[in-house]
């Protein structure tokens, strides 16, 4: 059958086995979805296979079928047919001269053509055919068969995206463009009009001279209205007028509501790109993105839907959505900020290398300086990274879109501009430090660059033709300098230079390997170098590379010529080599915290301390890697601080007779020690003090021990926030042996799995001769005095370990009698403790040449490096605070909030209103609160943190309540924060929380994980979870036993690629209550189990929900269970007015007595 044909379905019969005829349906199908058929037939309305399905159903509701296959003809096809999917429009080439055209069809059509000839040509019998290349598939939604709600109507349409790239274009030249069909089997003659489809549209060739570049932002009409749609070209039109002679135009993203909808991309190539004449730079952003899943884990190529519309330059690594090209003297480089962003950066620096241009522009969808949108996830550490990197490349003009907003700043030599709307959408500008103009009329805006005799010229005008803002960059003069020196990992294969014009002609650089004293050439390279003048980063490279050892001096010179006359400028000094070799009989000398940077450049090597060193306050590059031998000669680091781990990420060496004193390390993710996250080498003969917090695994000298740990103590306070914690090791892994160690730190984990010497074994792990001292060691399950938990099914080899009859561990899963070879270890009084004889005779310990006797503080310390033990007071003490009428102490200062980490157990007031912002990272008893913190309605303001919530642990027991975190922005990559409370085991009630968190997975708006009690709460905070899953706009998980009663949450809150989003709470379980609250949200995202109230309770589990409702509002997008009502994962339906009302809440049973009050003009409850 062909194209067109109208086909006529037979008569069919059909009889059960009763003897009776059911009736007989039909349905046809295609690819585009459920063909109708009227009549008896249906029309053939492309050229994918179409599926004939008939189908009886009998009285008893058995139903048989046959499927029927049919085929369609090529041959003879009407071009009108082929080519029906969207328009075309032509884009941008990578070079002046060239241009792309793209056309899709069904995918069983392999390869079309196309003809290109200048307008005003009568005959197309000179153009050449060109054959289509790539000839790609992908799939998009499209509405395809009927359904009560969208969701149900979606099919999935595969189509074909053909290219074609147009090169030996003449500039200005209009042309315009055609596509055709095979003709048995091959290409079309240019005479064969039948195979030839009519015009389909023209442009203007352009980028060989300055001519102005247009810049426009979102559009994204949801509503698909013409008017809105047309918007975008009224913009355009506006600034043309007041900017003409331009040939291209970039849209910096969100031109499509959303990327993977058919009718969206109808809708911009009807309303958006019909009639077009300009080149188009298209730019990929969150729209286009939204639900492009068109990719795998082989292939880096990403949004392959928003490829398939358009036919790019490419050359970036994911496919051709990251791109560049020239325009004149402007080179523009266009990065997709939606995905893979840390992968175009490095390609960014080749290609502005590459680039001959005097200007350098880039763009993207991310404004990274604008206004709303900068608060998004991840914007922070985004913003640093590119305005750095910017500032050294010599990017000239940064453009964004996304905050339909416009704004303009300059940072770091790189003006920053965030385009105005283009579309309906209106956003609202929020002050941000580094604005320097800003303008949020509603209305739609275009913005138009050009080279004028001036500089390059930034002019921005609304619709209305009001100039909005208008800048001209202009080139210092004279200058150059160095944009780029650094030895990475021991290798310097090049430097920057950027000069601008009037500067030296030529400089020669030179790079020398001296000796540590940095008299000796051990090995140099020299370049001569032609200054480019650019004002971009000319990069100068070493061939070969410059490769220098921890022992050597790297200076970089810049001479006046290969004679080396005079230095143009003061010598770089790279790195300053240390004394020694590096071998064992001449070790590397350390003697500061610089000297510790340099380990990682030779992690092999020998290294010894040559005095104690003292890190307070000093950013201390960790070891990611160490497998060389570091000799700590008895000396001692002190005040070690850290946010991502130990003082070694992996050690596969030796490190021995070394004390690390006063440590606060911490780490947002698995395994943290405060020496080493993890050991599969062997430590000796080594202690530490201070505390270690880590997401999992924490250890008060190593997290995971997978080699040897001997003759050593911790005395740190040891946190896990998710599982294993232990108070010398985290986990005790098989192989590993851990032998004459003691811990007498208090240690905790917020799930399991907790233990005085170490939190968790398997078979093949040895634990002996050891001791517990430890207060504490707590956890809500499987808390042991000497090993937390060995693996069910596992069997470690414990012998000889014992613990103080003073050690309280809270959960003792195993309740076997304490014995040297098991959890709880054998029990030793405390006079038994404090006699060396024990750790000399029972333990087998040796104290002549191992051990010492601190006669101060009753236990042994080590010969090689003694610790000087003050002696105890026996007294806990209490806080440095005044204390309230009620004995509660008064917080008046953020140094007061001290006070609630030394003493946790403590009850606390507010008595002010507290600015954070001078602290970043503020956490408040970080091993667990367990008293109360009355916030007595008071306000904490500027709280930021890289590592999650102001309090990591509420345990039970404790309480915070009546306080606001207002404006918070938390960005990690954690699992289980909250803004206010990371995990919490204890009641929090009558808080609130708004602004911003970011976090890995189990993200909250107040709480990250509960497992107490939240009440009389709320968040207005948006919520995301970048890693993987669970979100929730109160509680990312409420956990078992928990209860969550009279919250609400009015943020966004998305799960970013994953699924588990709920407006309130992300998870639940049997034993979760969650009750009488609302959900507010504006959107709930995630790939699944996206519901209003509560996302999803685990397979198999019941949770107890009761009384909830939703706003008609809040929009939730990948719902797994539809179903509303007040105990449903959405939640009962309320209008907009109700949800507006008081008497919605008080119908809920809120106190608006003592609770609650009413704000008619948020419309919404708060507290009082």
């Amino acid at each position: 059958m062909a194209y067109g044909d109208t086909v006529a379905l037979p008569p069919v019969s059909a009889t059960d086995e009763s003897g009776e005829q059911p009736a007989v349906t039909y349905e046809v199908w295609d690819d585009n979805g459920l063909v109708p058929v009227e009549g008896g037939a249906f029309t053939v309305r492309g050229f994918s296979d179409h599926v004939v399905v008939v189908k009886a159903t009998d009285a008893a509701g058995n139903v048989g079928a046959q499927l029927l296959r049919l085929q369609v003809g090529q041959d003879g096809a009407d071009p009108a047919g082929v080519f029906q999917f969207f328009g075309s429009v032509a884009t941008v080439g990578a070079e002046a001269g060239t241009a792309g055209l793209s056309v899709s069809t069904d995918a069983t059509v392999g390869t079309v053509y196309a003809q290109v000839r200048p307008v005003g040509h009568r005959i197309w019998r000179s153009a050449p055919v060109l054959t289509s290349t790539g000839d790609t598939t992908y799939e998009l939604n499209t509405i395809g068969k009927p359904g009560g709600v969208y969701q149900d109507t979606v099919t999935g349409q595969p189509l074909r995206s053909h290219e074609f790239e147009l090169t030996g274009l003449r500039d200005t030249t209009r042309y315009e463009y055609r596509f055709g069909i095979a003709v048995d089997g091959e290409a079309p003659s240019a005479l064969d009009e039948a195979a030839w489809s009519d015009v389909r549209g023209s442009f203007v060739a352009g980028g060989g001279q300055n001519r102005p570049i247009y810049l426009l932002g979102d559009l994204a009409a949801a509503s698909r209205s013409p008017e809105e749609l047309g918007l975008f070209r009224g913009a355009l039109d506006a600034v043309r007028a007041q900017v003409p002679g331009g040939d291209t135009v970039v849209q910096t993203g969100d031109l499509v509501a959303s990327g993977v909808h058919r009718e969206h991309w109808e809708d911009v190539f009807d309303h958006v790109y019909a009639g077009l004449d300009l080149q188009v730079a298209p730019v990929v952003g969150d729209a286009e993105s939204d639900g492009d899943l068109e990719y795998n884990l082989v292939s880096p190529d990403r949004n392959a839907i928003t490829s398939s519309m358009y036919a790019l330059p490419g050359g970036g690594p994911i496919g051709e959505t990251a791109y560049s090209f020239d325009r004149g003297d402007v080179h523009v480089a266009v990065l997709n900020t939606a995905q893979d962003l840390e992968a175009q950066l490095d390609w960014l620096v080749d290609d502005i290398h590459a680039a001959d241009r005097p200007w350098n522009v880039v763009v993207g969808h991310e404004a990274f300086f604008g206004s709303a949108g900068a608060d998004g996830p991840g914007q922070s550490e985004r913003r640093q990274e590119v305005a750095a990197l910017f500032e050294r490349l010599g990017v000239d003009v940064y453009a964004g879109g996304h905050d339909d907003v416009y704004a303009r700043t300059e940072v770091g030599g790189t003006t920053f501009v965030t385009l105005g709307p283009a579309g309906p959408s209106f956003g609202a500008a929020t002050e941000k430090p580094w604005a320097d103009v800003v303008d949020d009329e509603d209305t739609q805006m275009g913005t138009a660059l050009r080279v004028t005799r001036r500089g390059l010229e930034l002019s921005t005008y609304t619709v209305g033709g009001r100039l909005v803002d208008q800048t001209v960059l202009t080139r210092p003069s004279g200058t150059w300098d160095v944009s780029h020196a650094a030895l990475d990992g021991g290798v310097l294969d090049g430097v920057g230079l950027i000069s601008h014009p009037g500067a030296p002609r030529s400089v020669s650089v030179e790079a020398v390997r001296y000796d540590a004293a940095g008299e000796q050439v051990l090995d140099s390279r020299l370049v001569e170098v032609d200054l480019d003048e650019r004002g971009a980063e000319q990069w100068v490279a070493f061939e070969p590379e410059l490769t220098a050892g921890a022992h050597d001096t790297v200076k970089v010179h810049f001479w006046d010529g290969p004679g080396k006359d005079e230095e143009l400028r003061p010598a770089l000094v790279l790195q300053e080599g240390l004394a020694g070799s590096g071998t064992a009989d001449d070790p590397y000398l350390l003697d500061s915290a610089d000297d510790l940077g340099k380990v990682e450049t030779d992690p092999d090597a020998s290294y010894r301390l040559t005095a104690d060193v003292d890190l307070t306050g000093l950013a201390v590059e960790r070891i990611a890697e160490f497998s060389g031998d570091l000799d700590g000669a008895g000396h001692t680091l002190t005040g070690l601080t850290s946010t991502t781990g130990g003082l070694i990420g992996v050690n596969e060496g030796t490190v021995r007779d070394l004390a690390i004193v006063g440590a606060d390390v911490a780490t947002a993710t698995a395994r943290g020690g405060i020496l080493a996250d993890t050991n599969a080498g062997t430590v000796e003969r080594v202690y530490t003090t201070g505390l270690v917090t880590a997401g999992s695994r924490a250890g008060g000298i190593v997290g995971d021990n997978a080699g040897v740990l001997r003759d050593a103590y911790s005395t740190a306070r040891v946190q896990s926030y998710g599982t294993e914690a232990g108070g010398a090791v985290g986990v005790a892994l098989a192989g590993s042996t851990t032998e004459r160690v003691y811990a007498g730190g208090p240690v905790g984990a917020s799930t399991r799995n907790t233990g005085g010497v170490a939190g968790y074994g398997y078979t093949g792990t040895v634990l002996r001769d050891s001791i517990a001292l430890n207060p504490t060691v707590t956890a809500p399950d499987y808390a042991h005095r000497v090993l937390g938990r060995v693996l069910a099914g596992n069997t470690a080899t414990l012998e000889n370990n014992w613990a103080s009859e003073g050690v309280v561990a809270t959960k003792q899963t195993v309740l076997d009698p304490p014995a040297a070879t098991n959890l709880a270890g054998a029990t030793a009084t405390v006079a038994q403790t404090q006699d060396p004889a024990f750790y000399r005779d029972t333990l087998g310990w040796d104290l002549d040449a191992v051990w010492t006797w601190s006669a101060e503080g009753r236990r042994p310390v080590l010969r090689a490096v003694p610790e000087d033990v003050p002696p105890g007071t026996g007294e806990p003490g209490t806080p440095s605070l005044p204390q309230d009428d009620d004995g509660a102490y008064l917080v008046s200062s953020v140094a007061d909030l001290g006070q609630l980490t030394a003493f946790p157990a403590q009850r606390f007031r507010l008595a002010a209103d507290l600015d954070l912002s001078g602290r970043p990272g503020l956490t408040v008893a970080r091993t667990g609160f367990t008293g109360e913190l009355d916030g007595a309605g008071h306000r904490l303001t500027g709280f930021t943190s890289p590592s999650g919530g102001l309090f990591p642990l509420v345990a039970a027991g404790g309480r915070v309540h009546s306080v606001s975190v207002d404006g918070a922005a938390v960005e990690t990559a954690a699992a289980n924060v909250g803004i206010l409370v990371n995990t919490s085991h204890g009641v929090v009630e009558r808080v609130t929380t708004s602004g911003l968190i970011v976090g890995g997975s189990t993200v909250g708006g107040v709480v990250g994980y509960s497992y107490g009690q939240l009440r009389d709460s709320y968040s207005t905070a948006d919520v995301y979870a970048v890693d993987t899953r669970q979100a929730g706009g109160v509680a990312g998980i409420t956990g078992v036993g928990s209860l969550t009663e009279r919250v609400y949450a009015t943020g966004h809150v998305e799960v970013v690629g994953d699924a588990n989003a709920g407006g309130i709470s992300g998870y639940a379980y049997t034993g979760t209550t969650l009750r009488d609250s609302m959900a507010l949200n504006s959107r709930v995202v995630a790939t699944g189990y996206a519901h209003r109230v509560v996302a999803r309770v685990l397979a198999g589990n019941t949770a107890t929900l009761a009384g909830n409702a939703a706003s008609e509002a809040v929009v939730a997008g990948t719902q797994s269970v539809p179903a509303t009502g007040p105990d449903t994962l959405n939640g009962a339906t309320r209008t907009a007015a109700e949800a507006a009302s008081q008497a919605t809440y008080e119908a809920m049973g809120w106190d608006f007595a003592t609770v609650w009050t009413f704000d008619a003009t948020k419309g919404r409850p708060v507290l009082r």
